[in-house]
């Protein structure tokens, strides 16, 4: 028996939605926000739905796993979706991107992004144990990976404020 479980973070970034998702959009920059990504090893070029890319990521202390991770829907500005295997002892994995444009009082853009993942845990009556360890996990991982993409995507904005 296996089941899908949701598992996200949110962040308020001082950043328009267009810089986020432009950075966002060439996955060889996962490895500069994503927590646990080491390095971005391949590329399916040109890159677009159905379209798939492989990095090396960390599971837990030393030990790395493969991942091919295969885009899946855009939703232009607003959502990515993918799909991939490679984590040992889950099934298939489902990480979306996601973001929603917000004004502040002064007018100014900011981008509301969540990240997260969908994953297929094939535990059993263990599946609420796991659980619950890959949510403290998994919220460091993906909140710590929006402190590092919002620093990033504010450099790449600032670097090219004439566009956003």
């Amino acid at each position: 028996m296996s089941e899908f479980h949701e598992f996200s973070a949110s962040r308020l970034m001082p950043v328009p939605v267009a810089a986020v998702w432009e950075f966002t959009e060439d996955p060889r920059h996962n490895a500069q926000w994503c927590n646990n990504v080491r390095e971005v090893t391949q590329v399916d070029r040109p890159f677009g739905i159905g379209r798939s890319f492989e990095e090396i990521s960390v599971v837990a202390g030393p030990l790395t796993s493969v991942t091919t991770w295969t885009l899946r829907t855009v939703v232009a500005q607003r959502e990515r979706t993918f799909t991939g295997k490679g984590f040992p002892g889950v099934g298939e994995i489902r990480p979306f991107v996601r973001m929603e444009p917000v004004t502040d009082a002064a007018g100014a853009e900011l981008a509301y992004v969540t990240y997260g993942s969908s994953i297929e845990l094939s535990y059993g009556r263990f599946i609420p144990v796991v659980t619950r360890l890959l949510r403290r996990m998994l919220a460091t991982e993906f909140t710590t990976s929006l402190a590092n993409l919002e620093k990033l995507a504010g450099r790449h904005a600032a670097r090219n404020a004439d566009r956003f």
